[in-house]
């Protein structure tokens, strides 16, 4: 795709599907005016941004809140326009890709895509943030091998909330003869606001690699809470803290401490603090849980006092948006 498609609109995307009135009361749920973003060199043959899933997830169950929106495969059209969409009478197949937009509420986590079509039809939610050409993969399924229509789900690792106001988003499809598109179903919480508990999670131990090391008296160190490491200080799952929370549910945990101080949490960026987060007298490992609000991208910014040094250790329980 070249640079003039970047500025692709839905409006355009769906004028380029030639959607009719039928196929709108149908359920076709996409509306346009949102941007298009992609460079060619990403997206040429199977080299593309996004990896697929090898196959259906496991389908987990999710709150009674759970709503969905449904796409029609009559509100996709082909990625290349010199390529040819076929119907086969049971959905659409392309020599290309299949792209459609889609709108979203402004906050949803997004808990599930479902696929029905023809076997093996590989399928992707995607999003791009504003001034960018780099689709990220939200959440991707291919459908099962098997006779007739079949259904495949997927459940994302990290629930990110919809940010429609920064992000672009899109729906694509992979497909052939044997693996027509029928009809895509995405799964969303409807939050705008509120808390979103999460498996507990280490985001940061400063006695491992990448931690910056025990921390002296009198200074003061900006961390990031976005993502899962392990006992290596790896990451091990991203964007667990996803974009747009604004504060975290956390246990903070002083260790290795060599003489009495305390040490202060601030939003990422702060310049100074009023209170202590958590306070120690001994050198025994002390900890505190508390809620955090946060500052920059998913940033907390910690203060220490006292005669000694000290490392600490931060485990998310959830999240605010």
């Amino acid at each position: 795709m070249t640079s003039d498609h970047a500025g692709l609109s839905r409006r355009n995307l769906l004028a380029g599907a030639g959607l009719s009135a039928a196929a709108a009361t149908a359920g076709v749920i996409v509306s346009p005016g949102v941007a298009r973003a992609d460079s060619g060199a990403s997206r040429v043959g199977n080299n593309r941004p996004h990896a697929r899933a090898a196959g259906p997830q496991p389908h987990i169950a999710f709150p009674s809140a759970t709503a969905f929106t449904n796409i029609n495969y009559a509100a996709f059209h082909n990625y290349d326009g010199d390529s040819v969409i076929v119907d086969n009478g049971s959905g659409y197949y392309s020599t290309s890709f299949l792209i459609s937009g889609v709108d979203l509420p402004q906050g949803a986590l997004v808990t599930e895509l479902d696929v029905w079509g023809g076997t093996g039809v590989s399928v992707s939610l995607n999003y791009a943030p504003n001034g960018t050409y780099t689709w990220v993969t939200l959440a991707s399924v291919t459908a099962p091998f098997g006779v007739g229509v079949v259904m495949g789900s997927n459940v994302p690792s990290a629930f990110a909330p919809v940010d429609n106001a920064n992000n672009s988003y899109l729906v694509d499809a992979q497909t052939g003869p044997t693996s027509s598109l029928l009809s895509v179903r995405i799964g969303y919480v409807p939050l705008s606001s509120g808390f979103v508990p999460i498996a507990p999670a280490r985001v940061y131990d400063s006695r491992l690699a990448g931690g910056g090391g025990s921390l002296g008296a009198g200074a003061h160190r900006t961390v990031t809470v976005a993502n899962k490491i392990d006992s290596s200080g790896a990451i091990v799952a991203a964007n667990v803290v996803p974009a747009g929370a604004v504060a975290v549910s956390a246990n903070l945990t002083v260790v290795g401490v060599s003489a009495s101080g305390f040490l202060a949490v601030t939003p990422g960026g702060s310049t100074g603090y009023t209170t202590s987060s958590i306070n120690w007298s001994t050198k025994a490992a002390l900890a505190n849980a508390q809620d955090m609000t946060l500052g920059g991208d998913r940033q907390l910014t910690i203060f220490t006092s006292g005669a000694g040094t000290a490392d600490f250790v931060i485990d998310v329980a959830g999240y605010y948006i």
